[in-house]
Order: structure tokens, then C-alpha cells, then sequence
């Protein structure tokens, strides 16, 4: 799967804006072991040792994510979900979250509910108080998000969201840009590593020229902002580990500018890109 033009030049002299997130699907002590033993040969050996020989939740990828933008020079959203599948709460993760907000990164609501506001709206005040600061941005967990609930969520709070995504089976441009809701800003999601890997069949050691190249595409197309969602559960796993290298093409292309969630809104003003009402079919 490649995306290449020859005769490729920017449709207009500005940045394809590109908003980093990361979803925190799992508790600080990681999935259930079984889980993980079906699913290690998506690792490298010697993150197999340290789960099988010393039990280490090799599904923790936040602080590694942290040091690859970190070296990149860039800064994102992690989505972190208020209770988890076993119980716990997202206070295991307090002090991370501290270390995320203090070095300029964003928290936001990885929601488990996407068809009641007043869900929402409570494990948005769960997430605050372990935050320490307001959350803006949000995301519904496996995206079982009814849009029609959109317009409803600026009144608890939300301003933006990315939980639609219309290219599962393939890349699609049209899953790139913003759409308004109401006054909620929705940012569907461009790329998602889960899908590259699956629906898309892309391989490891191809993960960076194919996502380069969508996003050229999307960029000639016309379009003014994307959106990335890489799991930091996938931050060890074989492909998941060319995130670092994506990132370093990221610094060196002057015709993309990460950013986080938070700082979309006033990017596009910046750049003169406007977000356009959502159809009905929506």
C-alpha cells in the first residue's frame, strides 16, 4: 500500500495540521495475563521475557511514547478512561497524568459512555479530580459514540471530540478535517494503528512510508487537519515501535505540524481553515 504523487506540490502554502493522541485502554497494572499470553508474539523477545520472567505490564507505553516526542520536539493528547474493565480507577495512573500536565502534554476523557451526556459529564469531573484540571477533549472507548449526543456535550464541558472514523477497511481523505456539532468540534480519526495493522494489512517496517504518504495525500487533497491515534499499549508491539520513526519524519517535514487536541481549534483560526456543520446522516 503506497501513496505517492510525481508530480506532488501543496495545494496552498500552509502546514497539514496533525493532532497526536494516544488512548490508555488499560488499567496501570496492565490486561489480564491470558490476555497478553495470546497476543505476545506481537512482541519482541526481550519484551517477552520481562512479562513471562518478571511480570512487568509490557501494555504500559505512556513514559516511552513520552521520550519519542519528547525527542521529537512535540507534544500530544493521552485519552485516559475514569474506570477500567476490572474496577479500577484512573487514580492509578495519578502520577503520570502529574508528570503529562506538568511537562506539557494534554489529558483528556477516554469516555466509557457515548449515548448519555450525564454519563459524561460525571466521569469528566472523576478524570478532573485526578487531574487536577480541567479536560476539554475527549474520545468514547472502542468509539461507541452516538453522534447525535454530540451537540449535547459543550453544555458539560466538552469543547472537542474524535471518536468518528470512516476508513476502517482503507485510508479514505474524507476521514480527515473537522466537523462542527453544534459548538463541539469533532475531529475524525485519519489514521489508527489498530486498523493499519489489521484492516489495512500494513506490516511492520512499511508503517512509516504508508502513513507519510496518506497523509501527503490527504494534504493534496485539500485538507487542512488529521488526526493520529496510536495506542500506547502498541508502543512495544512490533509495529507499534515505528512510531518513534514516524515521529522523526514528523520533525523533519516542513509541511506537517503536530499538535495537540487542545490547540486545534486555535491552529486552524491561525492557518484560516474552517470546521463545517455536520450532515444530518452524521
Amino acid at each position: 500500500m503506497i501513496f505517492k504523487s510525481s508530480r506532488w506540490k501543496p495545494p496552498v502554502d500552509r502546514p497539514l495540521l496533525l493532532v497526536l493522541t494516544h488512548d490508555v485502554d488499560w488499567p496501570r497494572h496492565g490486561p489480564p495475563r491470558e490476555h497478553v499470553l495470546r497476543r505476545l508474539d506481537r512482541f519482541e523477545p526481550e519484551d517477552q521475557r520481562r512479562f513471562l520472567e518478571r511480570g512487568e505490564n509490557i501494555y504500559y507505553g505512556v513514559e516511552l511514547l513520552m521520550e519519542w516526542e519528547e525527542r521529537a520536539g512535540v507534544r500530544s493528547t493521552f485519552f485516559f478512561r475514569p474506570v477500567y474493565d476490572d474496577g479500577s480507577t484512573v487514580e492509578g495512573y495519578s502520577d503520570v497524568m502529574a508528570e503529562l500536565s506538568r511537562r506539557g502534554w494534554e489529558i483528556g476523557l477516554h469516555a466509557n459512555s457515548g449515548e448519555d451526556p450525564g454519563r459524561v459529564a460525571e466521569e469528566k469531573r472523576m478524570l478532573e479530580a485526578v487531574a487536577g484540571r480541567e479536560v476539554v477533549s475527549m474520545r468514547v472507548h472502542m468509539l461507541r459514540l452516538n453522534p447525535a449526543v454530540l451537540p449535547r456535550l459543550r453544555k458539560v464541558g466538552v469543547r472537542l471530540d474524535s471518536s468518528l472514523c470512516y476508513s476502517r477497511e482503507g485510508p479514505d481523505p474524507r476521514s480527515s478535517g473537522c466537523l462542527l456539532f453544534g459548538e463541539v468540534v469533532e475531529l475524525p480519526i485519519t489514521v489508527m494503528d489498530t486498523y493499519l495493522f489489521t484492516y489495512w494489512g500494513v506490516k511492520p517496517g512499511r508503517v512509516v512510508g504508508v502513513v507519510m504518504g496518506f497523509l501527503r495525500l490527504v494534504r493534496e487533497s485539500g485538507g487542512c487537519i488529521a488526526t493520529l491515534l496510536w495506542h500506547d499499549n502498541s508502543a512495544r508491539m512490533k509495529g507499534g515501535r515505528e512510531y518513534s520513526r514516524l515521529l522523526e519524519e514528523l520533525q523533519a517535514s516542513e509541511w506537517l505540524e503536530p499538535i495537540r487536541m487542545l490547540d486545534a481549534s486555535r491552529h486552524l483560526q491561525r492557518h484560516g481553515c474552517q470546521c463545517y456543520p455536520a450532515s444530518a446522516g452524521q
